[in-house]
């Protein structure tokens, strides 16, 4: 019987397209594992331990069957963000890619845009689509300083006439692989089904603001999506947004810090839960350093109930860098030892019970705890506790750990 396999040809410049996909941004042929950083699958509810999200002016972004809708409605000021909590952190000398897949079923038009993309819209990369049509940019310091239309996208092994097959509003896998240094560069690989099948097209992108700077200011970005009606009114838009990942083209093993605080001899009753120890990552300058729990340690007289809980808002006290840390230079991280209440409870993410006495504690270190990364922009971890008996005295101490 003949064989009812369906076949595609290939021709010398996919091969070609192929060789060229596996050298790294510095020609290096070379075989690689990579090292997923973080996965993010649509799958799943929003949750403010993974997404952030921002809107305005009627924007919303809701949980679709498989994915996540962003959308604006018809107004002008209308907007909606989705960007990953955690951010990628690039390894010096390995390239890294983000990913995304994403389908644009509405056009913008007027000055509406569309961007997706390894940015927080200060600094990245990202994919974008106006009344114009699609491009690539390069965000550096919150300006849109490389602007390059899909028409102009160059590739030495893509050309135009598979580009323009490219149609955004199915569902599409958008890669960027890049490195750091110098000019980048930053790449475009899209895998979208183009004729009988799927077809890998490529962007090249370079930029070099002065020869002594780097592409972008900073490497460490969230992947995120965002629609702006931009002051065009009557045409709501909508993102669909699926999976999205990070990952280096190689050993992902970085060296990290333990930082602490401890609070003394605290007082604590039974009728609700108060803060022992809160920190919070500093607003300017470290808000891309990658965070995580380490541990707790909590020594009671008094049987005693205790939560880790992030997005948690303390009153009282102030936010300063721990001892010892040559004046905060040494962390990321200020830490409250005199809060006396919670203004806002948050989300619990550990909990557990000392049992009272002279000689027990609780203990709860880094294997016990999620491998989440910690929210950033001076969002605010906390150590937080209620007695289950009499009036409790509590020693404590709240450790994280630093990428540095």
């Amino acid at each position: 019987m003949p064989d009812k396999r369906a076949y595609t040809t290939t021709t010398s410049k996919e091969v070609m397209a192929r060789i060229g996909d596996a050298m790294t941004s510095f020609d290096e042929l070379s075989v690689a594992v990579p090292s997923l950083q973080f996965d993010l699958k649509s799958v799943y509810p929003i949750s403010r331990l993974r997404d952030k999200t921002i809107t305005e002016g009627g924007g919303a972004i809701v949980k679709g069957a498989g994915e996540f809708q962003i959308t604006t409605d018809s107004a002008a000021d209308s907007s909606a963000r989705l960007q990953s909590v955690e951010r990628g952190r690039y390894v010096a000398g390995f390239d890294s890619t983000p990913g995304i897949g994403l389908a644009v079923p509405t056009r913008p038009v007027g000055d509406q845009y569309i961007e997706w993309g390894y940015t927080d819209f200060e600094n990245g990369f990202v994919v974008g689509e106006d009344a114009g049509g699609m491009y690539t940019g390069i965000y550096r310091d919150g300006v849109l300083v490389k602007q390059t239309r899909r028409e102009d996208w160059d590739h030495p092994l893509t050309g135009y006439s598979e580009q323009k097959q490219l149609d955004p509003s199915h569902l599409t896998v958008y890669r960027m692989p890049f490195r750091w240094y110098g000019t980048g560069p930053f790449e475009l690989k899209v895998s979208a089904d183009i004729g009988l099948g799927g077809q890998e097209i490529l962007a090249h992108t370079e930029f070099n603001p002065e020869p002594e700077d780097a592409i972008t200011l900073d490497p460490n970005q969230p992947i995120s999506v965002r629609v702006v009606n931009n002051g065009t009114t009557g045409n709501p838009l909508t993102a669909q947004v699926a999976g999205r990942q990070f990952y280096t083209h190689g050993d992902y093993n970085p060296n990290r810090r333990v930082t602490c605080a401890c609070r003394e001899n605290q007082t604590v009753g039974t009728d609700e839960f108060v803060p022992l120890i809160a920190f919070r990552q500093k607003i300017n300058g470290y808000t891309t350093i990658s965070t995580k729990l380490q541990g707790a340690t909590v020594l009671t007289d008094e049987d005693l109930a205790w939560n880790i809980r992030v997005y948690a808002e303390v009153t009282d006290g102030v936010f300063e860098a721990p001892p010892f840390s040559d004046g905060g230079q040494e962390t990321a991280l200020d830490f409250n030892t005199t809060a006396t209440t919670l203004a806002v409870d948050g989300v619990n993410v550990y909990g557990d019970i000392a049992p009272g006495g002279t000689a027990n504690r609780s203990l709860a270190d880094q294997s016990d705890l999620p491998d989440l990364d910690l929210p950033a922009q001076g969002d605010v971890v906390v150590l937080c506790a209620k007695s289950l008996g009499g009036t409790a005295t509590v020693s404590s101490v709240f450790r994280a750990r630093e990428e540095w």
